[in-house]
C-alpha cells in the first residue's frame, strides 16, 4: 500500500514540477527577448544623442570640410551651425554618411528649421530645404528624436535652430 502512495504522490509531484519548470521556460524566453529589445532600443538611443551632439559641438574634420574631403561630419563653425556645411553634406552619398555617422543598420533623418517650426516642417531658403536623410514610417521598430538648439545665418540674419536628428530601425 504505500508503494502504490509513494508511486502517485512521485507522479503528482513530477507533473507539478514539469509545469513549473515550463511556465519558468517560457517567462525566461520572454524575458529575453525583452532585453534584447532593451538593448537595440539603448544603442539607438545612444546613437542619436551622439550624433545629434556631434553635429552642433564639432566643426568636423577637417574643419572646413567639403563632401570630397570630410573625415567627421560636424556642422559647429565660430559659434553657428554651418549651413553651407549641411548642404556639403546633402552631397554625401547616404550609406558613406551613415558609416562615417557610426550608423551601422539603422537609418537617420537630420532637420535643421527654425526654432517655431514643429518637426517635419522644412525650413525653406531661396528654395533649399535643410534636411538630409528619409523620414521614419509607420513600419519603424524603434525610433528615436533627439532635439538640440543653436544659431544659424539665415538671409544675413542670425536665427535660432532646431537641429532634429531621428535614428531608427
Amino acid at each position: 500500500m504505500k508503494a502504490e502512495l509513494f508511486s502517485s504522490d512521485f507522479i503528482i509531484g513530477l507533473s507539478i514540477f514539469l509545469i513549473a519548470m515550463g511556465v519558468f521556460g517560457l517567462y525566461y524566453e520572454s524575458l529575453q527577448g525583452d532585453v534584447a529589445d532593451y538593448k537595440i532600443r539603448n544603442e539607438i538611443q545612444n546613437k542619436a544623442i551622439n550624433i545629434a551632439d556631434l553635429l552642433v559641438t564639432s566643426s568636423g574634420d577637417p574643419q572646413y570640410w567639403n563632401s570630397a574631403n570630410v573625415n567627421v561630419i560636424g556642422l559647429y563653425d565660430d559659434g553657428l551651425i554651418n549651413l553651407t556645411k549641411f548642404e556639403e553634406l546633402k552631397n554625401i552619398e547616404h550609406y558613406t554618411a551613415k558609416r562615417m555617422l557610426g550608423l551601422g543598420g539603422y537609418e537617420i533623418y537630420i532637420e535643421i528649421r527654425n526654432e517655431t517650426a514643429p518637426f517635419g516642417y522644412a525650413l525653406q531658403n531661396n528654395s533649399v530645404t535643410y534636411s538630409f536623410g528619409n523620414k521614419s514610417n509607420e513600419n519603424s521598430l524603434q525610433v528615436f528624436y533627439v532635439e538640440r538648439y543653436g544659431l544659424a545665418k539665415i538671409d544675413g540674419n542670425v536665427t535660432k535652430v532646431k537641429i532634429g536628428v531621428v535614428v531608427w530601425s
